[in-house]
């Protein structure tokens, strides 16, 4: 309890510096969407526009638009809407794994035949 100040400015001073790099991504953002608002879906016009302001002062008095585009937050594929994965998984080989791969002809035979029953029917290889 003796370091409550000393807590309490290093949480202030991380919000700040968050904040400060945050904001690159708002100012990027908010030029970006200018720039299709004037384009009108004109892409040309469009780069046109971001290329005039990329070495003006936008942010701060001190950072150009390129600059804030350099400093900006980049999003991930996954927040763009540009990658979706999904992970399908076998459960034969699944069981075959917790069965340590052994060459048991039953196991074999059973599994074999529950997994051609699960391609003729809505259930899956267990039940």
């Amino acid at each position: 309890m003796q370091n409550k100040g000393f807590v309490k400015v290093f949480a202030v001073l991380l919000t700040l510096v968050c904040v400060f790099y945050l904001s690159f991504s708002f100012v990027t953002r908010h030029y970006t969407n200018k720039a299709k608002e004037i384009a009108n879906g004109d892409t040309k016009v469009e780069q046109d526009y971001l290329d005039s302001l990329s070495n003006e002062k936008v942010w701060l008095g001190n950072y150009t638009l390129k600059q804030c585009r350099e400093m900006e937050i980049s999003l991930g594929l996954d927040l763009k809407g540009g990658m979706n994965v999904i992970l399908e998984v076998s459960i034969p080989d699944v069981i075959k794994a917790l069965a340590d791969n052994k060459p048991d002809e039953n196991f074999n035979q059973a599994l074999a035949t529950a997994a051609k029953q699960a391609t003729n029917s809505q259930d899956d290889v267990i039940t």
